[in-house]
């Protein structure tokens, strides 16, 4: 009787483990796929893994501050290497990872928080974009 407790509770174990585990390789594709899309500046693909109120922000970002940007400095930073160092939960809908980044010109590292909506992970980045800008729309 004591071996099957032993065999039941190792299952159990075995499968909370196994959905923790899924559930952070979600996270880690999802802000993955974000990371890479926005450090080679490609809004387009970017938007596909962040909420619709980050996609806003990108839009914002692509329209008015991407073309005042040199072309060769896109072209160089756009080659950056991205990595994920961590991936911390807060709870079931709320995760945050930490990541790097390197370029030929800099080295930068932050979290990103990461939400869940309709059972689909979501990279939810704020933006503070001066009046200035919101003005020209």
């Amino acid at each position: 009787m004591k071996t099957i407790r032993i065999i039941f509770c190792l299952a159990i174990f075995s499968i909370i483990c196994g959905a923790c585990t899924t559930e952070k390789r979600r996270v880690e594709r999802v802000a993955m796929g974000y990371l890479e899309a926005t450090s080679a500046y490609d809004i387009d693909r970017a938007c596909h893994y962040c909420t619709p109120e980050t996609a806003e922000g990108l839009r914002i970002i692509q329209k008015h501050v991407l073309p005042q940007l040199d072309a060769g400095y896109l072209r160089q930073n756009s080659q950056a290497e991205v990595k994920i160092t961590g991936i911390e939960f807060e709870g079931d809908t709320i995760a945050k990872v930490a990541w790097w980044k390197k370029s030929p010109t800099d080295t930068f590292s932050d979290t990103l928080k990461m939400v869940k909506r309709d059972g689909q992970w979501l990279a939810d980045v704020h933006f503070v974009i001066p009046e200035a800008i919101l003005c020209e729309q």
